[in-house]
């Protein structure tokens, strides 16, 4: 079986550990599946780290280069190159990249290439992911077109499910799922010991790109008012920067606004990103996967999000009270911080977060048999090999 996964790239650290969770699924539920990624997921090394092949990009006629189209499938393979037709499959894992908020560009490409894909005979799934809303008419059309032509699409939230009940009710391929790297398990960097009782602070750009200019004022200071008031309590914050690329740019105004700077700790691997914040004993953040990756080891967590997918996090683990707004004062801070940090407060909210993560685990458990069954694993009808054809003398698979 041969899958594309798209909707993620090493740019973005959740975006990379969800494609660590659908390779760790679909490599124990068939172990010869061949995955694949555009060469825009990151540079060969990173794809081949992960044992990723590339597919070949076709060239604005639609036809792909002289040179691979005379290559023999044999010797594709060898190199890890794959055609779009030999794909069986394609997965899409996006995050969040359909909805009015973003724009129409990306979700009219993206039906474009459902619409191509299932022509050629492919299973389309989309993983859950947050969606909508879907206003404006470029975007909700070319989300129907989604909706009409895909095999699964999961929504990552209630939010998000009533947005595509609206347009189209009780459609019969549309589910609702939790987001799915809660199966991953995080990595202890080598030579990271943490102080027992420290926080990682995870800052997001988008949260002064994507809201508005009273919020984008207040970030800088939220932030600083949790770090003064996780001192308070003998808390040592640190700062973990999820997105290395974009989230740096946050890093100086934080420290400027603190009385005294904290230590700054960069980590490319989503792994051991995960295993950092396991470690923790409270995360303050606003990147969404670092949350979910604290969340999901029941470590007590403090948010400031951008979009109703937050929101929806901090319900899914029964924690809605620790989702704050930018312009939370700093004694309603405290109090929070004074629960989390000791006693009896931070053991009951530690039990509650392990009792939902037991429930988010299920979830997803529940969504990828979903999946398997689609694409046919129970069976074995895409575990075994294409039948072929033969086009101008060279075996080729057939789509399923």
């Amino acid at each position: 079986m041969i899958v594309e996964i798209t909707g993620t790239s090493t740019r973005n650290k959740g975006a990379e550990l969800m494609l660590v969770a659908i390779a760790e699924h679909l490599r124990e539920s068939v172990p010869d599946a061949t995955l694949v990624v555009t060469t825009g997921f990151g540079t060969y090394t990173e794809r081949a780290s992960y044992g990723l092949s590339s597919k070949l990009a076709s060239t604005k006629l639609g036809r792909i280069s002289m040179l691979t189209a005379i290559m023999p499938t044999a010797l594709r393979r060898a190199y890890g190159m794959v055609t779009e037709p030999e794909i069986d499959v394609v997965i899409d894992a996006s995050g969040f990249a359909f909805s009015d908020q973003l724009g129409a560009r990306r979700v009219e490409q993206f039906a474009t290439d459902v619409r191509r894909w299932k022509n050629q005979g492919k299973r389309v799934v989309l993983l859950p992911q947050a969606l909508g809303p879907f206003e404006t008419d470029r975007v909700r059309n070319a989300f129907n077109d989604i909706l009409d032509r895909a095999d699964l699409v999961f929504a990552r939230d209630k939010v998000s499910y009533q947005h595509l009940q609206h347009l189209q009710p009780n459609h019969q391929n549309v589910r609702l799922a939790p987001d799915f790297t809660n199966l991953v398990a995080g990595e202890i960097p080598p030579g990271y010991e943490p102080q027992a009782r420290h926080a990682c602070i995870v800052p997001n750009h988008r949260m002064v790109e994507k809201t508005n200019s009273r919020e984008q004022a207040e970030y800088i200071p939220f932030l600083t008012k949790c770090i003064a008031e996780l001192r308070k309590r003998d808390i040592a914050p640190l700062l973990l920067l999820h997105d290395t690329h974009t989230d740096e740019e946050l890093v100086q105004p934080i420290q400027s606004a603190i009385a005294t700077p904290i230590p700054v700790l960069r980590e490319s691997n989503p792994r051991r990103l995960k295993g950092i914040l396991g470690a923790a004993h409270v995360v303050v953040g606003s990147r969404f996967h670092a949350l979910v990756g604290a969340l999901s080891q029941a470590v007590p967590c403090i948010g400031a999000g951008w979009s109703h997918k937050y929101q929806m996090l901090f319900e899914d683990y029964d924690c809605p009270e620790c989702l704050l707004s930018t312009d939370t004062p700093c004694d309603e801070i405290g109090v929070l911080v004074k629960q989390i940090a000791n006693g009896s407060g931070r053991d009951k909210l530690v039990g509650r977060l392990t009792a939902a993560g037991k429930e988010q685990v299920r979830s997803v458990h529940k969504m990828w048999a979903e999946v398997d069954t689609l694409l046919g694993l129970e069976s074995g009808e895409l575990g075994k090999p294409r039948p072929s054809m033969s086009v101008n003398g060279e075996s080729c698979a057939v789509p399923v």
